[in-house]
């Protein structure tokens, strides 16, 4: 049997965003702009997923934090709604808010 590390990866990754946009606002409350690297979800990507946030770091009411797996990706734009536009494995626009 072989395994498909690639695919395997690239599944975990939609995985991982499919389980975020169920629930934002569980997973989007953080006291400052650092405390998103500290994040238990940010773990639970592949190895090799890159994140950047910006935002002021005197609070949190708006930032917005872009996660990508080589050509998947994820944009968190969060003001006064939270708004989450997912680009999965395949190449489509998945989009909440």
């Amino acid at each position: 049997m072989i395994i498909d590390f690639y695919h395997e990866q690239c599944l975990r990754f939609d995985q991982q965003v499919e389980k975020l946009m169920r629930d934002p606002t569980h997973y989007f409350q953080f006291e400052q702009i650092a405390d998103v690297y500290a994040a238990e979800w940010l773990n639970q990507f592949p190895k090799g997923t890159h994140c950047q946030v910006s935002g002021l770091d005197d609070g949190t009411e708006e930032y917005c934090i872009y996660v990508s797996f080589r050509e998947q990706s994820l944009m968190i734009d969060y003001a006064q709604h939270i708004k989450l536009v997912h680009h999965d494995r395949f190449g489509h626009e998945h989009r909440l808010g």
